[in-house]
């Protein structure tokens, strides 16, 4: 109602230009890759689009191991008082998982959730607590392992410490969770210990940068045995850092695989990736490995390894910083042709095959690049190009790809920011007029619909601030309400069919809302998810109970200290009308009350709309006091508009229907919207003081308003002689000036209580 100001260059948000395509600053994130009983971590920088798509693995990936779905239930609404990780005041670099689910965490930190832990501290999903191991250690923690069971739990943690729980430990640890006690590994690595890795007998093969473990000469790797409390070097070892580390399972009978920086291994040339093998202490050459450095490493379930890191040949075969290994064979293998640029999303097809965005440069700027993998055949095809950068990806139900980004074409087709490709017969479509601008996330509402925000302002020639709805069927495009004053980046489908969108915003559809908010397609209104995030949302992911996992650069949780990642959880179910409000007459100039009954877990939150008369008119949020018309007119004043009842006066002057008023009611679950009710407009007598028309006639017929021609009249009449008919048209109420209204009325007298009386209600209005 209050028109919509638009704030795309003066919305003053930090992170970036905010007329331009989005920026923000760079973040660091801890990438999980499982091998085997153990856990190795590699420490890596992305920026946006890629660090988005980085966070979102990773939020899906904690939130599957390491907070259970169900953990939250029958807590209410709200966001999760310390239930996120890492809900640290620094940098996460490793975690661990305990046999009982507790979770240890290390980094660059000295607080995890207001618990004073230094550089490392113990996580419980199910209380959603933390707490210190002892005093920590003296520096970052790097790597973490958990030991298999015989003596009860222990961990190995390594870093760049020299003590450990007040205990003096050089760079590596062993912790008891069952004791809260710390004691050294012999005299530890003269040097950093950035990669653990379990064997099956129990021994802990460490890689890192250093050159003595124990008082061994060990160059970057050794091993440590926990039973007998002793070092042992691995050969010669390498002649560079050793940044990953990975247990083959079963047929691989414990082998290690071993990524890094180096070009020899135990006296073999060894291109920056070898596989040790325990039980003969000797080490062998993956092939020619790969032409510069391993940084990842994930055995597959079947037994081969990816291999990640910056290089672009593995085994001989062109590959660009990613290819599988085959232990069984020592062969490797490379998806051909594959990625020449960033991938910057994907999506998989009903069928199994996988769709890629992927953007380059080339001596002509920016191109995005479509690509298709099949898994069977190991193969890529080029499905298309567009003008520009690939944001992000969708699979409509029946299996073609909606393609967001900024471009103005796609595969050949004039196309703004978004397409459509169909698969099956290879041709590309425009989404009528596209958008004004790029396209940073799609959703896919379970009707097929497909939500799409970014920082546009127009999506198919229509008004739609940064987010909007496209129907696939018709083609068609339609505004989000008012949707939202900054940046939409992340986008996720609750499985009610609601909507979360994140990004860099303040209200969402007038909603008050910090950074993240709630959409509902059936009613198109917006609600708020309790006091939201204090800084940007890139990242969101929906847990299958239903709770929200969100991630990004905010601190702050609702009310809760939550560091880049968070929980919100909707145990308890939204609020629930109970009696809608009724439609209402009033008179010009006169006051119309609506009402709204509705119950849920408090506090409840009102906002009642209009929606002017006439077909395809939306609806807006009223505000308390003088509401303008799309043109900037006076439409309403208007007391109670945040209150289960408001009063409207039409400020308009016509008559007949103003249009529908509905109430939107949420708390911390969710929201539901009333049904709407008419206003109506009507010509009142307005007693007493409206006695003739605007021509102050006698004898005269009210005529809805009380304006100088009833002045007129009544002073006439007053003065008239009494025996003048026409002299009763002053006689309005008794000698104590009491009208109709107020338990009098006309007594056959023409008197002061009938000047006193006119007096009120001339100045009193209609209704007086």
């Amino acid at each position: 109602m209050n028109q919509v100001r638009d704030r795309r260059c003066d919305m003053g948000v930090r992170g970036g230009a905010m007329c331009g395509r989005v920026s923000v600053r760079a973040v660091s994130v801890s990438v999980l890759a499982a091998a085997g009983g153990s856990m190795a971590f590699g420490t890596t920088t992305r920026r946006t689009p890629l660090f988005a798509s980085v966070l979102l693995v990773l939020i899906a990936t904690l939130a599957s191991v390491f907070v259970p779905a169900h953990a939250a239930r029958g807590q209410g609404c709200g966001w999760l008082p310390g239930a996120s990780v890492p809900g640290t005041n620094g940098l996460v670099r490793a975690l661990a998982v305990l046999p009982g689910g507790d979770v240890i965490v290390g980094g660059d930190f000295t607080a995890a959730v207001g618990v004073l832990a230094n550089y490392v501290a113990r996580y419980n999903p199910s209380t959603s607590t933390w707490s210190a191991l002892g005093s920590g250690t003296s520096g970052s923690v790097h790597a973490l392992a958990v030991l298999p069971g015989g003596g009860g739990e222990h961990v190995i943690v390594g870093g760049w410490f020299t003590t450990a729980g007040g205990v003096a430990a050089n760079k590596t640890a062993r912790y008891s969770p069952t004791t809260n006690t710390w004691s050294a590994l012999g005299s530890g690595t003269r040097g950093t210990v950035s990669a653990l890795a379990v064997l099956p007998d129990g021994d802990v093969i460490m890689g890192g940068y250093f050159n003595f473990a124990g008082g061994v000469v060990a160059s970057y790797i050794a091993r440590y045995s926990p039973t007998t409390n002793t070092w042992s070097a691995l050969g010669s070892g390498t002649n560079s850092f050793v940044r990953a580390l990975a247990v083959l399972p079963g047929g691989g009978g414990g082998d290690v695989i071993v990524g890094g920086a180096f070009t020899t291994i135990g006296g073999v040339a060894a291109s920056h990736i070898a596989r040790f093998t325990p039980s003969t202490n000797s080490w062998s050459a993956l092939g020619s490995g790969t032409n510069s450095m391993v940084s990842a490493l994930a055995v597959l379930p079947g037994g081969d390894v990816i291999v990640g890191g910056i290089f672009n040949s593995a085994g001989g075969v062109l590959a660009n910083r990613i290819a599988r290994y085959s232990p069984t064979t020592n062969t490797w293998s490379v998806p051909r042709p594959g990625p020449i640029g960033s991938v910057s999303a994907l999506a998989a097809l009903p069928g199994g095959d996988v769709i890629a965005g992927e953007n380059f440069t080339t001596g002509g700027g920016a191109v995005g690049r479509i690509t298709r993998y099949n898994p069977t055949t190991n193969t890529w095809a080029v499905l298309g190009s567009v003008s520009g950068d690939v944001g992000d990806l969708a699979v409509l139900p029946d299996g073609d790809v909606i393609v967001g980004g900024f471009f103005n074409t796609a595969g050949g087709v004039a196309a703004s920011n978004i397409a459509r490709y169909n698969p099956s017969t290879g041709t590309w479509s425009a989404l009528g007029l596209g958008t004004g601008a790029p396209v940073s996330a799609l959703a896919v509402l379970p009707g097929g619909d497909v939500i799409v925000g970014g920082q546009f302002t127009t999506a198919g020639g229509l008004r739609a601030n940064s987010i909007a709805r496209y129907n696939p069927s018709t083609n068609t495009w339609s505004a989000l309400g008012s949707g939202t004053n900054g940046i939409v980046v992340a986008l996720a489908v609750l499985p009610g069919g609601d909507v979360i969108a994140g990004g860099i915003f303040t209200t969402s559809g007038a909603v008050a809302a910090k950074n993240i908010a709630r959409y509902n397609p059936t009613t198109n209104t917006w609600s708020a998810l309790a006091a939201g995030l204090n800084d940007f949302v890139l990242a969101l992911a929906v847990l299958p109970g239903g709770d929200l996992i969100a991630g990004g650069s905010f601190t702050i949780a609702g009310d809760n200290v939550s560091a880049y990642f968070a929980r919100y959880t909707f145990g308890s179910p939204g609020p629930s009308i109970a009696t809608n409000p009724a439609p209402v007459s009033s008179c010009l100039n006169g006051n119309a009350s609506l009402s709204v009954v509705a119950s849920g877990t408090g506090p409840l939150t009102y906002q009642w709309q209009w929606q002017p008369a006439g077909p395809g008119t939306a609806w807006a949020a009223l505000e308390s006091g003088i509401n303008l018309n799309s043109q900037g007119q006076p439409a309403f004043d208007v007391s109670g508009a945040g209150t289960a009842t408001a009063s409207i006066r039409s400020l308009s002057g016509a008559t007949g229907s103003v249009g529908s008023f509905r109430c939107v009611v949420s708390n911390a679950c969710g929201t539901v919207t009333s049904e709407p009710a008419t206003l109506t407009i009507i010509v009142c007598a307005c007693s007493p003081a409206d006695i003739t028309n605007t021509d102050g006639d006698l004898p005269g017929v009210p005529d809805g308003t009380v304006d100088n021609g009833d002045f007129q009249a009544f002073f006439a009449a007053f003065f008239l002689t009494e025996s003048d008919p026409l002299r009763l048209a002053a006689d309005i109420a008794n000698t104590d000036g009491e009208t109709v209204l107020t338990g009098g009325g006309p007594d056959g007298a023409i008197d002061n209580g009938d000047f006193n009386a006119f007096f009120a209600a001339f100045f009193g209005g209609c209704g007086v």
